[in-house]
């Protein structure tokens, strides 16, 4: 059976809706497929439907957007995302990222900086400072995000905010919390990233060992995984998806 189970929609960063993705992998021959937009459930319906509509099994996915050392990105599939307690945790998760651009917004202006931020998506999940950044170069603020980003909004600049992202851990729980299965998706080519998110990867199959076979797989097939070792270290083989987008 071919399968892809980490793709994007528009709910996230893709391009098509869910049914044109699940339509779109129909046509690449996929039998079974997961919509796995960041931080976000809002499509898995209608991809559910268009599963139905073109012959496709669609499963239940997400991928939470977790921050350790560096991006560790957490996969989630056939968790409980109509349960209220889910969805609840879900938006204060969203609900601390909007909080984050709301006080950036709030820092350029104290910075007499002329921002409308009236074009900003604050009901899109992965709302954050590239947004920001983005609208500033369009605005005429900024020449470019990079310029953005080194005039306001990277690390230590003047409208820098902290920011909360969950730990790979808590996304590990969460998923496993709805009766999901947690899969780490680890993408990128960056060696010194991917050596620091070996370690802390390793600390957390140690740390969640609870003797469920459906503990912690890895995600590394289609994402250029680097880090063989650890399948071997949790005896897990990695499982199977493009991270299209679309």
């Amino acid at each position: 059976m071919k399968v892809n189970l980490h793709t994007h929609s528009v709910k996230s960063d893709g391009v098509f809706t869910p049914e044109e993705v699940v339509k779109i992998q129909r046509d690449d021959g996929i039998e079974a497929m997961s919509l796995t937009d960041h931080d976000n459930v809002s499509g898995i319906d209608e991809a559910i439907r268009a599963g139905e509509k073109y012959g496709l099994k669609v499963l239940p996915g997400i991928e939470l957007s977790c921050y350790s050392v560096c991006e560790i990105h957490i996969l989630g599939y056939n968790f409980d995302y109509k349960n209220p307690d889910f969805v609840q945790e879900l938006e204060n998760v969203k609900d601390l990222r909007r909080q984050r651009i709301n006080k950036t917004v709030d820092k350029l202006h104290a910075l007499n900086v002329p921002f409308d931020d009236s074009a900003l998506d604050f009901e899109n999940a992965n709302l954050g400072r590239v947004h920001v950044a983005k609208e500033m170069v369009r605005q005429g603020l900024a020449k470019t995000v990079s310029d953005a980003f080194y005039q306001y909004l990277g690390s230590g600049k003047k409208a820098y905010i902290p920011g909360y992202r969950l730990r790979p851990m808590d996304g590990v729980k969460l998923i496993k919390k709805y009766g999901g299965v947690a899969v780490v998706a680890l993408a990128g080519n960056n060696k010194e990233c991917s050596r620091r998110v070996e370690i802390v990867i390793r600390r957390t199959v140690v740390r969640l060992a609870d003797g469920s076979s459906e503990l912690l797989n890895f995600f590394g097939i289609g994402n250029q995984c680097e880090m063989p070792g650890l399948f071997v270290h949790a005896g897990r083989r990695p499982d199977s998806g493009s991270n299209q987008i679309v």
